[in-house]
């Protein structure tokens, strides 16, 4: 788990081996600092334990069972370093603590003083999502055991501000966790029933909770994901985002954007092709946002996901720059692969086809989906240039590459070799309206399970009314 830290991290973790306070073990420091100067570098994960060994006790026989102990005992401390870090950065659960220990000694004038600044700090802050009413609900139940014992008999020994807490906070959780079960429900085979959903919408109808951005903004992504008034929903859900982005985590944010950039993907895959603009805007406004940097690296996942949805809205000047200006942002063991392949695929949509087959080129094909996506691409821009030769040639070696590959899903086997059968079909059919490219595009239809499915049956389209492959045109 070291290689894990960061070098300031690290730096703090060798601080903390040698604190006094927590009792430092020299073994330990030694051990931390051998890793530290000779077996930490890049790419390494795990280093050789004989040779660890003969760095640390160069006159000692390898003893496995005292490595392990060594390794063990260090791992503690360093789970112990990860959870002070933790803590430190989170200044209300450090005030719950606080407030636990002041009242456990009876501290009771240093306890009103922290609760007052607990309260102040709540106060104060940005944010409030779930969290925040956990940490509003533990104060006020500190301060109502505060009062408590002070014999304070009046409607002050009522733990209302408690409870209100509690129940946002519940329900802000509870609503959350439910709109995540009915989004995957289709995989997990989830009975919606589990979420309580009926239970949820009668609490969202309180007035109490029509202002609570972390309410708010579940319920109508619940609505959204239940087909009710989706649309209706979905624009409710723009207004809370737009009116409370800075009132939520980041890790939240980026689970509410999920949810609006799922439902305008579901729109525009029924037939709204102006949802695809939507999309691309919600894609942007994340990015401006830093919604979708996760310690500052773009998932290779997203970074495709942005350059397909621009280049079907037609940006291609927005996708041009937003390819090369987030590269640096992949994480490093994709990023040539990634970058190189979404540069492919833009200048496969502009056109320019000699562009694409020099980047293929570079691409590396020990990655097997960059591999794959890389001769569907391949395909495309021989059939597109009527390249018949090496078009044909390319449906040997790939099929090839399918049937023999034993990493890819059966899944991933089907809709290529099917996409690799009727593309071949299709090639070799007469252009113009025919009874044989009629029963192709039946059975396209039918089969459904085919990679690249629409390409396809625009292409088909295309033959049936002898319109000619496109010709390269220039876009930059």
């Amino acid at each position: 788990m070291i290689h894990a830290l960061t070098p300031r991290e690290r730096s703090r973790f060798a601080d903390f081996l040698n604190s006094a306070y927590f009792h430092p073990v020299p073994e330990l420091v030694r051990f931390f600092q051998v890793l530290e100067e000779d077996f930490f570098y890049p790419g390494i994960l795990e280093p050789d334990r004989v040779a660890v060994w003969e760095r640390l006790y160069p006159d000692v026989a390898y003893d496995d069972a005292a490595f392990r102990t060594a390794s063990s005992q260090l791992l503690k401390r360093l789970e112990g370093y990860l959870q002070q870090e933790a803590l430190s950065r989170n200044p209300h659960r450090q005030d719950q603590l606080l407030l636990e220990e002041l009242e456990r000694r009876r501290q009771d004038k240093h306890l009103r003083y922290a609760l007052n600044r607990s309260r102040k700090n709540l106060d104060e802050q940005r944010m409030r999502d779930g969290q925040y009413h956990y940490d509003r609900y533990a104060l006020e139940m500190a301060q109502h055991r505060f009062n408590a014992r002070q014999d304070f008999r009046s409607q002050k020994l009522a733990p209302v501000a408690a409870l209100s807490s509690l129940d946002a906070y519940y329900l802000a959780s509870r609503l959350r966790l439910a709109c995540e079960i009915l989004n995957l429900k289709h995989i997990l085979q989830v009975d919606e029933d589990v979420t309580l959903v009926d239970q949820l919408e009668g609490l969202l109808a309180h007035e109490a909770y029509a202002g609570e951005p972390a309410v708010a903004l579940y319920g109508a992504i619940l609505r959204m994901l239940r087909g009710q008034e989706p649309e209706l929903a979905y624009r409710e859900l723009r207004g809370w985002m737009e009116r409370s982005a800075l009132l939520l985590a980041k890790e939240e944010q980026y689970e509410v954007y999920i949810h609006a950039i799922n439902f305008c993907i579901r729109q525009a895959n029924r037939g709204a092709p102006e949802y695809l603009q939507e999309l691309l805007g919600l894609y942007q406004e994340a990015l401006k946002r830093d919604v979708l940097l996760d310690q500052g690296q773009l998932s290779p996942s997203n970074y495709k996901n942005m350059v397909t949805v621009g280049l079907r809205v037609g940006d291609y000047r927005w996708v041009k720059k937003f390819i090369r200006q987030y590269k640096e942002q992949l994480p490093a063991a994709f990023r040539e692969n990634a970058y190189t392949y979404n540069l492919a695929v833009y200048y496969y949509t502009v056109g320019q086809y000699d562009q694409v087959l020099q980047l293929l080129q570079e691409v590396d094909y020990d990655d097997v989906f960059y591999n794959l996506d890389s001769k569907v691409l391949l395909l495309k821009v021989y059939y597109e240039t009527s390249e018949a030769d090496a078009l044909f040639s390319l449906f040997d070696s790939f099929s090839v590459f399918v049937r023999r590959n034993k990493v890819l899903s059966s899944y991933h086997k089907t809709i290529n070799l099917n996409l690799i059968q009727f593309l071949k079909k299709l090639t070799n059919l007469p252009p113009g309206p025919s009874e044989k490219l009629d029963r192709l595009l039946q059975r396209i239809d039918a089969t459904r399970e085919i990679s690249a499915i629409q390409w396809l049956k625009e292409k088909a389209e295309e033959k049936r009314l002898r319109k000619s492959p496109r010709r390269v045109r220039g876009a930059g």
